[in-house]
């Protein structure tokens, strides 16, 4: 097994025993990863949804094989700070797209580890089996919760989505299925709950949840002028 951790991050003591476990459970999983909590450095901001946690390397509401992060299964990809595969299978991947992830110049790209695991779909026909108890926590600090980071994060994010469309086509089920999700369920329920408990960081939240999703979708459309 070979396991990914960031350098900001603190996987909790039973983390790599969780991982091994798991694959000694069924010979036939070649991906496990676990979840990401927040260690907010500098305060939890109060604007931030948690839909869009996944911009800060954090386990997201709507994640899960069934849009519970509480619920185990099989995913697409897990975060790349907290994610293992079977030696074999990951040398034989070839690793990480230097293209996809990682920052380049000024682009705040992500997306390695996605882009790796929509192969391993197409060419294991299999998934990345989420063990929400394996945990890592990651370290927020005080530039992740600016606005100005996050929505060039989001945007950036878009634009990586679109070009690992261009390596792997068939690899952006989940983002669709996470849109619908956020627009047809999680949406309406904050309408629903801030008409009922009206507060000024619900309101935030809404409006960054769209303008979030707003630099999400044109970074995907810049990418479309880049990759094609």
């Amino acid at each position: 097994m070979v396991a990914f951790i960031d350098d900001d991050a603190v996987a909790a003591e039973n983390w790599v025993e969780r991982l091994v476990t798991t694959y000694e459970a069924d010979p036939d999983r070649q991906a496990v990863g676990g979840r990401m909590v927040p260690a907010w450095v500098a305060g939890k901001p109060s604007f931030l949804p948690e839909e869009f946690y996944w911009l800060v390397g954090v386990t997201n509401r709507g994640f899960g094989p069934d849009g519970d992060p509480e619920t185990a299964g099989e995913v697409r990809n897990t975060f790349g700070s907290n994610i293992s595969f079977r030696r074999d299978v990951f040398l034989d991947l070839g690793g990480f797209e230097d293209d996809i992830g990682g920052r380049q110049g000024g682009k705040n790209l992500q997306g390695g580890e996605t882009e790796l695991c929509a192969r391993l779909r197409s060419e294991y026909d299999t998934g990345v089996y989420y063990v929400p108890d394996a945990l890592v926590a990651h370290k927020i600090f005080d530039y992740r919760t600016d606005p100005g980071w996050l929505v060039d994060r989001a945007f950036w994010q878009g634009y990586s989505k679109r070009g690992m469309e261009t390596f792997v086509p068939e690899s952006t089920g989940e983002e669709s299925d996470f849109l619908k999700m956020l627009l047809l369920s999680f949406v309406p329920q904050r309408l629903v709950s801030l008409v009922r408990s009206p507060s000024l960081a619900g309101v935030l939240q809404i409006l960054f949840l769209f303008v979030l999703t707003g630099c999400v979708s044109a970074g995907y459309l810049y990418g479309t002028t880049v990759w094609g």
